[in-house]
């Protein structure tokens, strides 16, 4: 018999009390036990506890049924390699059928080389960055897998990732997180298992133009300044939320597409230990480093946090030249000096052209040139956030400031982070002791202070300093004088959906489906695992 049972335990806690726990309900040491999920309960700062649930009984529970094999071999191109293009290329090798993945950047080694390139000052790849690459955007992320999804495929979506080689608490943690450091095994071996089913993964393969053809798809291919023209019996457009050529060709081709809501804001960098004594208050030194979720309507526009990358980095998330794009990065030891999120807030038609499609690609666009011509380069522009509460369009501190504090990633060691920190105008002056207080910033090519009011709508400033004071009323020193807002973050989601019927196929094709999070029907890594997911057994389902 197969029980469950949840438990809260006070700090400083002892896990092994739950075997005992299971062991006396049970009267014997259970042949089965599983830890089902363990989260923090902090919405008291002065009794902090950690809740688990979990499974236990004298016997083993039936196995988990083999997906069944199909018949024939189709042959799939899937369009990008991220989670929502990998995890279906997983489930279509698996049951027999044959997947090829175009990825238009580099495989993990060779863009780990392209990023850590730009990241110490030299030129961007534009096909080979944060943004474009073997995993999609989420492999310089802090993997983060929880979501607020409510599917069936999420579970199966964990199974995934530990089994090729995320940690094991993936499985019951309440906010699931794989670092970006090991993310990157998990991607690899994802593509080996395909490759040894049969399938191909081809990088630095962008996808130019498609069309059909008695009823199979054309797609035209491109690799190394060669395009070749290829068939197939379905294609998966799981291009990712910054593929704006992608974007033209498709309306080009006639896809129906809507324009999509944005939201855009900035990075906001906190000392970590001071977002663990808001959280968890004494109780900090027992839990690991802690996240935060926060919501404002305080202003005129809804603001809110997203990807909180705890002890983390800002990066540099470009891909086109000549803009600037902020990202959040961290490790799965989550051990660096500062925490961060994106600061977003939400964009509406009355703040583009409703009518196109694309509206909200060129928006993005044109904050990303500002930035660039803010700043007279790939430097981020930044304000402390004393001086945009203030005014937003005067700081006070002026000049760049370069991070002390590098990127623990082996792939990065040649970054230029070594230069002394400093600000022309007072605050932080090399030579002279860091106040406790003081929050340096984690950009990799560095920050110029300049005034973030001229970046953004002036709705979007007003709303953005109401959300700081309102979020600092919940969460104690979120509008620390002395935190770095970085800017821009654009990049939230994909401003585009390509339309899809009740087989997900795209309206007017029966073969040639949008996925992901770049066709706008998921936000995030896990909800685009999942989406990928639906695709490869919506595919599989025509060949029963």
């Amino acid at each position: 018999m197969i029980r469950k049972m949840t438990v809260t335990l006070d700090l400083p806690y002892d896990e092994s009390e739950l075997r005992r726990i299971a062991e006396r309900d049970s009267g014997c040491v259970p042949a089965h036990f599983v830890l089902l999920r363990k989260s923090i309960d902090a919405r008291h700062i002065n009794r902090v506890r950690v809740q688990y649930t979990f499974e236990y009984g004298d016997t083993l529970p039936a196995p988990r049924p083999t997906p069944e094999r199909v018949r024939g071999q189709r042959k799939v191109l899937i369009v990008g390699s991220g989670p929502a293009g990998m995890f279906c290329a997983v489930r279509l090798a698996g049951r027999g059928l044959r997947p090829v993945v175009a990825e238009r950047g580099g495989c993990v080694n060779d863009r780990e080389r392209d990023v850590g390139t730009f990241f110490s000052g030299g030129e961007l790849n534009e096909e080979s960055n944060v943004q474009f690459g073997e995993g999609g955007a989420g492999t310089f992320s802090d993997g983060k897998l929880n979501t607020n999804t409510h599917n069936g495929h999420v579970a199966e979506v964990y199974r995934t990732f530990v089994r090729f080689g995320a940690p094991a608490e993936t499985l019951y943690l309440s906010k699931p997180h794989i670092g970006s450091d090991k993310l990157r095994k998990v991607i690899k071996n994802m593509r080996e298992y395909v490759i040894s089913c049969g399938g191909e993964v081809r990088f630095r393969t962008r996808l130019t133009d498609i069309g059909r053809r008695g009823g199979k798809v054309i797609a035209r291919l491109e690799c190394d300044g060669r395009e070749s023209e290829e068939e197939y019996d379905d294609a998966v457009l799981a291009v990712g939320h910054s593929a704006r050529d992608t974007f033209v060709m498709l309306r080009a081709r006639g896809y129906a597409m809507e324009r999509r809501d944005i939201a855009v804001g900035v990075r906001i960098e906190h000392l970590q230990s001071r977002i663990n004594e808001a959280r968890y208050g004494s109780f900090a030194k027992y839990l690991p480093p802690a996240d935060y979720k926060a919501v404002s309507e305080a202003g005129e526009r809804k603001v809110f946090t997203f990807c909180m990358c705890p002890g983390g980095y800002v990066v540099p998330a470009q891909s086109e030249r000549g803009t600037v794009v902020t990202n959040g990065m961290s490790l799965y030891s989550r051990s660096g000096t500062n925490a961060n999120s994106a600061l977003m807030a939400q964009l509406t038609a009355a703040d583009m052209r409703a009518d196109d499609p694309l509206a909200g690609v060129e928006l993005q666009r044109s904050i990303e040139r500002a930035a660039f011509m803010l700043t007279g380069g790939y430097a981020a522009p930044a304000m402390t956030v004393g001086d945009f509460l203030k005014d937003a369009r005067e700081p006070r501190r002026t000049g760049y400031v370069f991070p002390r504090e590098r990127c623990a990633l082996p792939e990065f060691s040649g970054m230029a982070t070594d230069v002394s920190s400093e600000i022309a105008d007072g605050g932080l002056k090399s030579g002279k002791r860091a106040s406790s207080s003081a929050v340096y910033p984690t950009y990799a090519l560095g920050v110029r202070f300049a005034p973030l009011g001229e970046l953004f709508p002036e709705a979007v400033v007003r709303s953005l300093a109401a959300g700081i004071r309102d979020i600092a009323s919940r969460i104690r020193g979120f509008d620390d004088e002395n935190a770095i807002l970085t800017a821009p973050e654009t990049r939230f989601t994909s401003p585009v959906r390509i339309l899809r019927g009740m087989d997900f196929a795209a309206e007017g094709t029966d073969n040639v489906y949008p996925c992901g999070e770049g066709a706008g029907y998921s936000g995030g890594i896990t909800s685009s695992a999942c989406d990928g997911m639906r695709i490869a057994d919506a595919i599989c389902a025509k060949c029963m």
